[in-house]
C-alpha cells in the first residue's frame, strides 16, 4: 500500500498544533520527573510529575535483566520525561513501557477520544449464537 509523503510545508504548518499538544499533555499527562536504581532490590523506581511513584524489577526488563549494576544506576530521564536512557547499555526505554510491564497493557491510554473508540452492539438483544471469539453469528 502506497504511503502519500508529507511535503515540508505540509510538515512545518503541523509543528504550531504539534508544539500545542505537546504543552498541553506535559500539564495534563504523568511523565518521568526522575528515575534511580535501587541496587539492594534490583528494582528501578520511577518518580512521575504528578507524584506518584511506580517500580519495576530489572529482571522484567529483558535490556537491563543482565546488565551490570553499575551501569543500571546511569540511568538518565529524557527532556520531555517521556523515556528514560542508560548511556553505558546504549538503551532507550519509554515511561509508559515501563508501566505496561508493571501494570499491564491497558495503562498510559486516557480514555475519551485520544485513547480510542470501541464499537459496540446496540442496547438491544445481545443473546444469540456467537462464535469462540464472541462476535454474533450471522
Amino acid at each position: 500500500m502506497a504511503r502519500n509523503r508529507l511535503s515540508e510545508a505540509e510538515v512545518l504548518a503541523q509543528l504550531p498544533a504539534a508544539r500545542a499538544r505537546a504543552r498541553q499533555a506535559a500539564v495534563e499527562e504523568p511523565h518521568a520527573a526522575a528515575a534511580r536504581y535501587d541496587a539492594g532490590t534490583r528494582r528501578l523506581i520511577v518518580s512521575l510529575t504528578n507524584g506518584a511513584d511506580f517500580t519495576v524489577p530489572v529482571a522484567q526488563i529483558a535490556e537491563l535483566a543482565d546488565a551490570p549494576d553499575a551501569d543500571v544506576a546511569d540511568v538518565e530521564v529524557g527532556p520531555a520525561g517521556l523515556a528514560l536512557h542508560w548511556p553505558a547499555l546504549d538503551a532507550d526505554l519509554s515511561v509508559a513501557g515501563l508501566a505496561r510491564v508493571v501494570f499491564g497493557l491497558h495503562v498510559a491510554h486516557p480514555p475519551g477520544p485520544r485513547g480510542g473508540t470501541v464499537a459496540r452492539e446496540p442496547r438491544g438483544d445481545r443473546t444469540g449464537p456467537r462464535t469462540s471469539a464472541g462476535r454474533r453469528r450471522a
